[in-house]
């Protein structure tokens, strides 16, 4: 949903870098996506702490503002219970940290940015935070970059 994407922009203060998105199942991330060799050997890795950035086959598979007309798109199939709403639904679900650009990291619900916290209807909590960020893993070109993020 475009205004949806903007309106999360906005809120987080994002106007120009990509989105990733949580996929609804490992054949829309084939359907949507160029999975090369080097592709399927991460995704075997799935449901797992990373993000794929893959060359984007279909367009129209996100509203153009989630990956803001670049050729790839960042996927993820995290460990959690999200996931499994997510396949449910059968969209791939915009995500991103509970923070504005440049803010520091949400931990625990008390440490939401007011930003945030008035620019949502809601908020789903599932205590606070464990574990580290999601590795980056691009997947473009013929080449495989791996990204730890702190």
């Amino acid at each position: 949903d475009e205004r949806a994407v903007s309106r999360l922009r906005q809120v987080k203060g994002q106007h120009h870098r990509p989105f990733s998105v949580i996929a609804p199942s490992l054949e829309w991330i084939h359907r949507n996506c160029v999975v090369s060799r080097d592709a399927l050997d991460w995704l075997s890795r799935l449901p797992g702490p990373y993000t794929l950035i893959l060359p984007l086959r279909n367009p129209d598979a996100v509203a153009w503002n989630v990956n803001m007309g670049v050729d790839t798109l960042g996927v993820r199939l995290p460990d959690c219970w999200i996931k499994d709403v997510v396949r449910d639904l059968e969209v791939p679900l915009v995500t991103t940290s509970a923070n504005p650009v440049g803010g520091d990291v949400m931990v625990d619900l008390r440490d939401m940015h007011p930003q945030i916290r008035s620019g949502v209807d809601f908020v789903i909590y599932d205590g606070a935070v464990r574990g580290v960020p999601s590795t980056l893993v691009y997947l473009e070109g013929g080449l495989v970059r791996v990204e730890e993020r702190q």
